[in-house]
């Protein structure tokens, strides 16, 4: 059981001291985002807010704002 815990341990701090690779540099200043589409919301409000009215579907782009934040969640 010792050497299971120390093993694990190992592993656990091996993983936890090695940088992230997948991401080297984040996007630069006045670089696009790769164009995808979203889902429109079903909420009348939240369609009049983002200025996407009719459309079932909507890409970042057609957004009627001057900065839009986008938060990633990485769920595993």
């Amino acid at each position: 059981m010792k050497r299971l815990c120390t093993v694990c341990c190992a592993v656990f701090f091996f993983f936890m001291g090695t940088p992230c690779y997948s991401a080297p540099q984040g996007p630069k200043a006045g670089q696009r985002l790769v164009h995808f589409t979203l889902k429109a919301p079903k909420n009348p409000r939240h369609i009049d807010y983002l200025g996407i009215s009719g459309k079932n579907v909507f890409s970042i782009g057609e957004i009627q704002s001057e900065v839009v934040i986008i938060e990633i969640f990485s769920m595993y």
